[in-house]
């Protein structure tokens, strides 16, 4: 029988996101004449601000139009009903573990925030950096909120077979929303997107090593609270550190300055013999 381990668990949530930082040499390029390597624009932020206060408008108008937890939802719900990869999460139920998961996925919210703060090196920049961040957490905000409420999974804790319906109750209908875990959305979004910018901002520091070890791990002490805590299946939590990553990585790459505008793709029709060579050439 395949169940995973809170180990393995652990283990793979924490080298999930760990791609971000093994990227072609042209992307951490450092800019010798410019130190900050971010640009808002216009288009840019339409895009992307849109964007979240869309999701975040569909998952609002989605919870308010879910009904209320009643015993019916739970009632002759087994641990035997799940995928062996999440049975595991049926058995856990830690109130302290739920509590330590807020105080740590605060903790790297906020030191994320605060750290973004201090990499630039004057008020314009910080006010770029802190742009970014805001745009990335409303984005995982928007998009996290409507798929919770979109596709309704219930939480581990509902397939309890030792605890009373009155324990079930307690979480309300936040209990049908167990995919995906917002909680390692949001802290696996904020120690991508001050690994990434801090990497970016100084790319030869070795430090970068420390920043990315340091605010992963934080991250998934966060995902694996919320296992032990009987929040969340393991599949909530490793699609919600893939999720936050990949915010928390875009954002920023996706504001970063090119040190050419020439790039692209380019096609080439070079004389071979008696016919033509096609070549392309994409140029970043």
């Amino acid at each position: 029988m395949l169940i995973m381990r809170p180990g393995w668990l652990f283990f793979l949530l924490w080298g999930l996101p760990s791609f971000v930082n093994a990227q072609p040499e042209w992307k951490n390029e450092p800019f010798p004449n410019d130190h900050f390597c971010y640009q808002l624009s216009l288009k840019k932020e339409a895009i992307l601000g849109g964007s979240g206060a869309v999701f975040l408008a569909a998952g609002g108008y989605l919870h308010w139009n879910q009904p209320s937890l009643r015993i019916a939802h739970f009632s002759g719900l087994t641990p035997h009903q799940l995928r062996a990869p999440d049975r595991s999460a049926a058995y856990n139920h830690s109130p302290l573990a739920a509590r330590l998961s807020n105080f740590t996925g605060f903790t790297i919210l906020g030191a994320a925030g605060a750290t973004t703060l201090l990499l630039g090196k004057n008020h314009k920049e910080n006010f770029t950096l802190a742009v970014l961040y805001g745009e990335a957490l409303l984005f995982n905000a928007g998009i996290t909120l409507m798929v919770k409420n979109a596709v309704d999974r219930k939480r581990p804790i509902l397939y309890h077979p030792q605890l009373t319906a009155a324990i079930k109750l307690e979480g309300g209908s936040d209990n049908l929303r167990s995919f995906w875990s917002g909680h390692t959305s949001v802290a696996f979004c904020s120690a991508v997107f001050l690994s990434k910018i801090y990497s970016d901002l100084h790319p030869a520091r070795k430090s970068r090593f420390l920043v990315w070890g340091g605010s992963l791990l934080m991250a998934t002490t966060t995902a694996y609270l919320r296992f032990e805590a009987g929040k969340h299946f393991p599949t909530d939590l490793i699609a919600g550190a893939f999720a936050g990553s990949l915010i928390g990585y875009g954002v920023p790459h996706f504001h970063r300055k090119r040190k050419t505008k020439n790039g692209g793709l380019t096609l080439f029709f070079t004389p071979a013999g008696k016919g033509l060579v096609f070549q392309t050439r994409w140029k970043f």
